[in-house]
């Protein structure tokens, strides 16, 4: 039997730092350095996905009953943490969610999972060719006569390439219609500059893409449109009411806001 090796990976490592069991050795290795630099990591990643669920909630209760989730992960198996369909459905039973990641094994996972629970749709796709994702008949089952909300969650840090990153952001907005909703969390230095320059550089010592952006460049990606709620804040502080807006800033390593497409933006909304 031939052996190979297998090298850390993004959505395994994010899934070993939330205690899930779809990882291996090598990811968990990667989580024991994290951890030695960084205890507080967990928490940050577990606030990100409960962020996910509390959002879904919010816009479902706004009227939303379209999701395009990018960079999805592999499901949830804690009821803290519900998955996007589990959480739209049970306000709009027929609301249409559809998971995209450019993880193949994360696809395989979601695609048999949803497959056996409803007409939920995931699919591989890649952010940084987003007008060939936008074009997939997936995305093409979308009403866009109707608004759509965009989960972008601690998706965006893991593309290096500030050029492809905006670029990717543009053309999502051109393609929304009027009154959709982009909600985005993204890894920052800002909060814990030490600590997330060593996460950095572990990542990348493991061949892994990764990329905080400060709080000025997030706030370019939503272009000026209307931000919800307190605007763009560390995650833990932005659903106001829950339990983890009582902890310290820093322990986010993210901001988060949501913004909603005006009827007047203009076409290419880059500005």
């Amino acid at each position: 039997m031939e052996w190979y090796e297998i090298a850390p990976d993004g959505c395994r490592v994010y899934n070993a730092l939330l205690g899930g069991r779809d990882n291996y050795a090598e990811d968990r290795e990667l989580v024991r350095q994290l951890l030695d630099e960084v205890p507080w990591l967990p928490a940050a990643v577990r606030i990100n996905r409960v962020h996910g669920a509390l959002t879904t909630a919010c816009l479902s209760r706004l009227g939303f009953s379209q999701f395009l989730d990018l960079g999805c992960g592999y499901p949830s198996w804690d009821p803290d943490m519900p998955d996007v369909h589990e959480v739209a459905t049970a306000i709009h039973p027929g609301a249409r969610v559809v998971y995209v990641d450019s993880n193949k094994g994360v696809v395989t996972h979601g695609k048999a999972l949803f497959r056996s629970l409803g007409t939920w749709t995931c699919f591989q796709g890649d952010v940084t060719d987003m007008g060939r994702l936008l074009a997939a008949p997936a995305i093409q089952e979308f009403d866009l006569d109707r608004p759509i909300a965009v989960l972008s969650h601690d998706v965006l840090p893991y593309i290096a390439d500030d050029d492809a990153v905006d670029q990717a952001l543009a053309t999502l907005r051109a393609w929304l219609p009027p009154g959709s909703a982009l909600s985005i969390t993204h890894a920052t230095a800002d909060l814990s500059p030490a600590a997330m320059d060593t996460v950095t550089a572990l990542y990348r010592q493991a061949r892994i893409a990764y990329r905080p952006r400060s709080r000025d460049h997030i706030s370019t990606l939503f272009a000026g449109w209307p931000q919800l709620g307190p605007g763009v804040v560390p995650t833990g502080r932005w659903h106001t009411d829950h339990l983890h807006a009582q902890r310290t800033p820093h322990v986010s390593g993210a901001y988060a806001g949501i913004a909603v497409k005006p009827p007047n933006a203009p076409p290419g909304a880059a500005t």
